[in-house]
């Protein structure tokens, strides 16, 4: 090999290796224990858990939790936006911590009684929450709520819908239809894996698994060409992009991959002032309600939720799994007209247009 080239690509290696983890994504190694709400990380930042108070008890589980332990963080939505840099002027931070298993940690600690609740800065998303495992306030159970605009729908078809779509919406529709190949073993598998960790029936932990594997921040986002609409296959979106593309990219992976572990899901593009977004539903109508409950609180205790959004028809009670949202059933966009997609058996809906 050219001794030129040689270097270019050490040089190349090596600056890849520098650069700079983040805290809203990747994972940190634990370096030392400070107290029961306070450790600190091989990089010399200093963690605070938001929420968790300084006991014995709340010590001695960190102790025994993040001995040796990689964690990762998840940040209230009033707090700063941190950077991991050696020149930064404080090296302190307040946080939710999440183990390799999901777990947070500070949910943890105040469910099992190692603590009360701390009421320090950037306690807000999960205060609610952090209240009732303290028993300060009684716990509710997550309502599922309708979405308004879900209702009224018109399925005639009319002129603005080709210029909605290059092709016509039922030109579009084949495209969809096309891209959402899950039955093709690179999405199937990609799917398996994923819901694999949770083994059994199709549930809702399932589809956490592969809502958590496949949104921002590992999704990245990308347009498509100038003037088209372009649909990625998933199976190249998992393999030749690295999760990489629009909105309409991301759903169409969401709905291929929640059809391929035998999950019923549906594709929505919707417009607001002439503004598009597109995002994928799934059905939970079959999904017994207080599993439901139990699984959502579980997986997203570090968030104070009391309400999840779906709309319901007569097939079933769709749950939003827009990458917009911080867990599955969070807010719906705001919109004014919708075609909703059944790639699957090639149907669709339309409201508004």
């Amino acid at each position: 090999m050219n001794y030129r080239i040689a270097l270019q690509i050490f040089i190349l290696v090596l600056l890849g290796s520098c650069k700079p983890k983040r805290f809203s994504s990747d994972y940190f190694k634990v370096a030392e224990i400070v107290s029961g709400n306070q450790f600190k990380l091989v990089n010399d930042y200093t963690v605070n858990l938001i929420g968790v108070s300084d006991t014995k008890e709340s010590y001695n589980f960190l102790q025994e939790k993040l001995k040796d332990s990689n964690v990762r963080f998840v940040f209230d939505s009033f707090t700063p936006d941190y950077k991991n840099s050696k020149n930064a002027k404080t090296k302190e931070f307040y946080s939710y911590v999440v183990l390799k298993d999901g777990t947070c940690l500070n949910s943890l600690i105040l469910s099992k009684g190692y603590s009360s609740v701390n009421f320090q800065p950037y306690l807000n998303d999960s205060l609610k929450r952090y209240l009732a495992y303290t028993g300060e306030n009684q716990k509710e159970d997550i309502v599922i709520t309708n979405d308004e605009n879900a209702n009224n729908f018109v399925t005639e078809k009319t002129s603005i819908l080709d210029s909605i779509f290059d092709g016509g919406i039922t030109g579009e529709m084949k495209i969809l239809k096309d891209a959402c190949d899950f039955m093709n073993p690179i999405t199937r598998n990609f799917a398996v894996k994923l819901a694999g960790k949770n083994s059994g029936e199709f549930s809702m932990d399932q589809i956490i698994n592969i809502y958590d594997a496949i949104r921002p921040p590992n999704w990245h986002y990308v347009e498509d060409p100038r003037g088209h609409e372009y649909f990625s296959f998933a199976s190249n979106t998992i393999s030749n992009t690295e999760l990489t593309g629009d909105c309409d990219d991301f759903a169409i992976l969401m709905y291929s991959m929640i059809t391929a572990i035998g999950g019923e899901a549906r594709i929505t593009f919707a417009w607001k002032r002439g503004m598009g977004h597109a995002f994928a539903e799934v059905n939970i109508g079959q999904i017994d309600m207080e599993i439901f409950s139990e699984t959502i609180s579980r997986r997203y205790s570090e968030y104070d939720i009391d309400k999840l959004m779906c709309r319901k028809d007569e097939d079933g009670v769709w749950l939003n799994l827009d990458w917009w949202a911080a867990y599955p059933g969070g807010k719906y966009m705001d919109y004014d007209a919708q075609i909703i997609f059944y790639p699957d058996n090639g149907q669709y809906v339309t409201q508004g247009i």
